[in-house]
């Protein structure tokens, strides 16, 4: 079984409604719109994504240091995110795994993960 078919069934067990584009499975959880990137070149790789948290072009009072600065503070206090300004002045938060088959508790990992970017987006609007 592949990564990705390992995710679209979490998702299906746990009545998320997604949508698949390529590697790509779109979903919202907890109030978020999330991204789920599983690629079939790495079959263990799966990364969760909340898109466009926070855009530098919505907003010209906000310096891109403090937002680098916010970045920072999640990524130093939240373990395994990822928080980063991306080519158009977008924060996204990723959380990035490795999993299988063998992944004991596959579904407590793939939730904890939708936690973490939950709790990184809150404090990243707290920041």
């Amino acid at each position: 079984m592949t990564n990705k078919d390992l995710v679209r069934n979490f998702l299906q067990q746990e009545g998320y409604k997604f949508e698949e584009t390529g590697d790509v499975l779109h979903f919202k959880a907890q109030g978020m719109n999330l991204i789920c990137e599983a690629s079939e070149r790495d079959n263990m790789f799966v990364r969760v994504m909340a898109p466009v948290i926070y855009s530098l072009s919505d907003n010209s009072a906000v310096s891109r240091e403090k937002v680098l600065d916010a970045c920072n503070h999640l990524v130093e206090r939240v373990k395994t995110l990822k928080a980063y300004i991306d080519r158009d002045g977008d924060v996204m938060l990723a959380v990035e795994l490795f999993i299988s088959e063998q992944t004991p508790d596959l579904n407590a990992v793939l939730e904890r993960a939708i936690a973490v970017l939950r709790r990184g987006r809150y404090e990243f609007a707290n920041k």
